[in-house]
């Protein structure tokens, strides 16, 4: 049974809540984690984790380890807050995580297998204790630091698809992400065949 829901931020909760969603998306900010939710709130939480720290865009794909382990180091902070804020709210959370591997030019066959190598090695290592943490489609060509760049995994849904079912890893669909794919590989697959695949382990869409 879906849920409509509404996105938020800490600092303007209470007057989304005024509008009587059944479910809340906060679509953090790193400065967020830093911010504390104090009412209680009888509806789901779903928290979407930020890209950047500063000016660090976080890799949790990338194949140089000191910045793949910064993103862990950051991640886990935003899992800690998570289940902060999910004390406020009723069930379980979900948390929302891009998987970076993202790049200037795009990546060569042989190494989005590194890639996705290395993105499972931070899933290993997050702690999701209390939370239910979902993988997000990217879009192919992602807008950073004010260019264009590239996004190297989680993009077709059959990989979508194997890697979380192969992991246990729950899914977020991103429609937009989706349909950008989409146009951009120039194929019969339409959206609708997209979200048809995907289907079996999306745990959140927006």
């Amino acid at each position: 049974m879906y849920k409509k829901g509404f996105k938020a931020r800490p600092h303007d909760l209470d007057q989304v809540m005024e509008l009587k969603p059944e479910l809340i998306e906060i679509h953090a900010s790193a400065e967020d984690l830093d911010k504390q939710i104090e009412g209680q709130y009888d509806v789901p939480l779903v928290v979407h984790f930020p890209e950047y720290e500063g000016k660090e865009l976080m890799d949790p794909a990338s194949l140089n380890e000191a910045s793949r382990l910064r993103a862990v180091k950051f991640y886990q902070k935003a899992l800690s807050k998570t289940r902060e804020w999910g004390s406020r709210f009723r069930g379980t959370t979900k948390a929302i995580l891009h998987p970076g591997a993202w790049s200037n030019e795009p990546a060569k066959p042989w190494e989005r297998e590194h890639l996705y190598d290395a993105f499972h090695k931070t899933m290993l290592e997050l702690n999701t204790l209390g939370v239910d943490l979902l993988v997000e489609n990217m879009p192919p060509q992602p807008w950073f630091y004010g260019g264009q760049w590239y996004c190297n995994i989680f993009m077709d849904p059959k990989e979508c698809l194997d890697y979380c079912t192969g992991n246990g890893w729950g899914f977020c669909l991103d429609v937009c992400h989706a349909f950008l794919w989409c146009n951009f590989v120039k194929q019969e697959r339409t959206l609708r065949d997209f979200m048809r695949i995907v289907r079996p382990v999306v745990g959140h869409m927006h």
